[in-house]
């Protein structure tokens, strides 16, 4: 069964998952790691990445590396937590919200970053069937968002959205911002900034450096 989106009742849509099985990318991984595969050495030396996966599930995220993170959802904190296939490892960043721990649409993160920065990659895992560019990455002088079509579906489903921002203007702070219309839930893994001077094609080679350690697991639930 696959990941659902739901309300912030706090009410999940379905009961907690039973045990499972480890598996990768059901597609499109294998091709998109050849091709990076020869920037990603470089990109790892100067870069600030962030996969959630050093800390345990259920800590709230307010800085990490010396990253800030905030929302616009009142009253519910950021989190680490798992339980859904993700890019990487089994932990991903979502929102304390006493339900299934889910971005819903509107909802957005903002990061204040240590140094200026002129690129940054974030992976977006959302529910199946999810509209193109409904995610996206803004600075004060710059948006961009996610694809037509997910990079990547994992074994249960979620649909996986890389989206990179390359700016001419170095930025400290950035919104990751997703559509207030549409049925989908989401959350968010794999951060990557390089230093000044890699740019975008770092910034993609660490993310997708990211994804060649991912361990998605096929999950089964009971309704």
């Amino acid at each position: 069964m696959t990941r659902r989106p739901e309300s912030r009742s706090g009410r999940p849509s379905r009961c907690a998952p039973r045990a499972s099985s480890r598996r990768g990318p059901r597609r499109g991984a294998l091709p998109v790691l050849a091709a990076w595969g020869s920037l990603l050495a470089a990109a790892r030396a100067d870069a600030l990445t962030i996969d959630f996966d050093s800390f345990a599930s259920g800590t709230i995220v307010a800085s990490i590396d010396g990253v800030g993170f905030s929302s616009n959802v009142p009253g519910y904190p950021l989190i680490v937590t798992s339980g859904f296939d993700t890019t990487s490892g089994s932990r991903y960043l979502g929102i304390g919200d006493g339900g299934m721990e889910q971005f819903l649409p509107g909802d957005a993160v903002t990061l204040t970053l240590p140094t200026p920065v002129q690129s940054l990659s974030v992976a977006f895992v959302s529910t199946p069937a999810t509209a193109g560019g409904v995610f996206g990455i803004q600075t004060p002088s710059l948006r961009v968002s996610s694809g037509a079509t997910p990079d990547l579906v994992l074994d249960d489903g979620s649909e996986v959205f890389l989206v990179t921002l390359t700016s001419a203007t170095a930025f400290t702070s950035a919104d990751l911002t997703s559509d207030s219309a549409g049925l989908f839930a989401y959350t968010i893994d794999d951060i990557a900034a390089p230093e000044p001077g890699l740019h975008a094609l770092a910034a993609g080679a660490v993310l997708i450096g990211a994804l060649g350690r991912t361990h998605g697991r096929r999950k089964a639930y009971r309704l």
